[in-house]
């Protein structure tokens, strides 16, 4: 009986560990911008690089089904920044929609 509450208690933890797909969208029109999504244990995250020459602003839409979150941040030429959100719910599969435009 015990080796059944061991198994089950690790199959459990191990669950909570899976990766998840990661689907990320950029819509940065000209400007040269990398982005890699990146994830750990639940937090999704996408790091932006700006390739410019002067500051970019950059908003992130992270999906996870009902649950919507933002992250936005400034990002410095020649710079890279982590835009991370970690979803209340267990995460099936996340979207990532960066926008990225010169900041003003």
């Amino acid at each position: 009986m015990r080796k059944i509450l061991v198994t089950a208690a690790l199959a459990l933890m191990a669950g909570q560990a899976a990766a998840f797909p990661i689907e990320l969208t950029v819509d940065a029109g000209e400007l040269n911008i990398e982005a890699v999504a990146i994830q750990d244990g639940r937090l999704a995250g996408v790091r932006v690089a700006n390739r410019e020459t002067f500051p970019v602003r950059c908003s992130a839409m992270f999906r996870n089904g009902p649950e919507t979150g933002r992250a936005r941040g400034t990002v410095a030429s020649a710079e890279t920044r982590t835009l991370t959100w970690i979803p209340r719910r267990q995460v099936v599969r996340m979207r990532i929609e960066l926008r990225c435009e010169p900041e003003d």
